[in-house]
């Protein structure tokens, strides 16, 4: 029994004497023993400045210290209920941790800093920014600065992986850039942003590089606190918007623009107008706008953007008008060849054909299933392929419809590229 004791004495001696490691005080070290797993149970106290808020599972708070972006950091909160806001002085003790064990899901980093404890013990104007061009956004030649710019809000999203996060699109006096930015729903909620449509604003925030885990798009702004975004001109009513109905060839602006026409068609996102200069116009209207039945006279009003075809109007709010509707126009049978040929038979796609109704036949190449997951039809008519949009329509397949069947499919014909501006606006999976 005494030797038994003896040991444990010496045991228990050994394990009082033993050095504790220190926490970590600098974000800057913390940022960096956040790319290896070795450092999962190392304490961190660090005094720093609140950035931004994002109220997800879990909670995020940016935190910085003085003006050195470089210690940018992400934290996930753990059992941490203080609130505070931008620009709050915090002490922040916790422990890093493995990033899978908080189900982290939005940073590359295996481990990740998880707050258990947050002081506020000031608050202080968060660093002065400097001015950046839209252009100067997009070449990436302010990354991580403290910038601010100024621009009209045409486009407003929800994140689409992420519901803490919305998306807004600045357009400016620049004809080739425009600013995307993201803010948290927690400072900007995505249906008080959508009241800022067309609004004259200036941004601040951090010019920032795209997380490498989603398709590149290019650079963003990412905007902090509540007064992240500030109207310099609030937005006007959109039928006060100037009339491009009689404009020969309209031109893409940072505010509004409205015409009047005829529905023509619509897939069930967007309403395809020809509008009282016989212009085809596509329309992709805000969130919770009803798509009109075709053939209803309308007046649309939204931003307009030149597309490789023709133009397009994105971020619409629509009307209908006290106007008899019409019938849609008969459809006229075409080869499908015809569409990527000229009238005089030149191998290039032929424009006079974009936004008619036609009629073509072929051969469905996909899969019943196929055609309900990606709502379209594979259509092999002869040396082409055509994609058939039908997502719209899945409720109204023809039950015998499969792969193999010969079909007609009447339809507006469009031209789609990668590069059309709606495809830009926001990165998406």
């Amino acid at each position: 029994m005494g030797l038994h004791f003896s040991l444990c004495a010496l045991l228990l001696a050994a394990a009082t004497a033993a050095p504790a490691v220190p926490p970590i005080e600098s974000l800057l070290v913390l940022n960096e023993l956040q790319g290896s797993k070795d450092s999962a149970g190392t304490g961190f106290d660090i005094t720093g400045q609140v950035l931004l808020i994002c109220d997800g599972q879990p909670r995020r708070i940016n935190l910085i210290k003085g003006n050195d972006t470089a210690t940018l950091n992400f934290w996930d909160v753990c059992n941490c209920t203080t609130n505070c806001r931008s620009g709050d002085i915090v002490r922040a003790q916790g422990i890093i941790r493995d990033a899978i064990d908080i189900a982290q899901r939005d940073m590359p980093a295996p481990v990740c800093a998880c707050l258990t404890n947050l002081s506020v013990l000031g608050h202080s104007p968060l660093p002065p920014t400097v001015g950046a061009s839209a252009g100067q956004i997009n070449a990436n030649e302010l990354r991580n600065r403290f910038i601010h710019a100024t621009g009209v809000i045409a486009s407003v999203v929800r994140d689409a992986a992420n519901v803490g996060w919305n998306w807004i699109v600045l357009r400016t006096d620049s004809d080739v850039w425009k600013i995307r930015a993201s803010v948290t729903e927690h400072d900007y909620p995505y249906d008080r942003l959508l009241k800022l449509l067309d609004a004259e604003v200036e941004v601040r925030g951090i010019s920032h590089q795209f997380a490498s885990w989603r398709t590149f798009l290019g650079y963003h702004m990412i905007l902090y606190g509540q007064d992240g975004i500030r109207v310099l001109a609030p937005a006007p009513h959109p039928f006060a918007a100037p009339d491009l109905s009689s404009t020969p060839v309209p031109q893409s602006t940072s505010h509004r623009q409205q015409t009047r026409g005829h529905v023509l068609g619509s897939d069930g996102k967007r309403l395809f107008l020809k509008d009282a200069a016989g212009r085809f116009i596509p329309v992709t209207p805000i969130a919770g706008q009803q798509l009109p039945p075709v053939g209803t006279a309308v007046t649309v009003s939204g931003f307009v953007d030149l597309g490789p075809m023709n133009i397009q109007m994105n971020g619409a709010v629509i009307k209908a008008d006290d106007v008899p509707p019409i019938q849609t126009p008969e459809a006229e049978f075409i080869e499908a060849e015809r569409m990527f040929s000229s009238a005089d038979g030149t191998d290039i796609a032929d424009s006079a054909l974009y936004g008619k109704v036609l009629r073509i036949r072929g051969q469905i190449a996909n899969s019943t299933d196929g055609i309900r997951i990606d709502g379209k039809i594979l259509l092999e008519c002869g040396k082409r392929t055509i994609d058939v949009s039908v997502a719209h329509l899945l409720d109204a397949l023809d039950a015998d419809i499969e792969k193999g069947c010969l079909i007609s499919a009447t339809g507006i014909c469009l031209s789609e590229f990668d590069t059309d501006v709606a495809n830009l606006a926001f990165p998406e999976f």
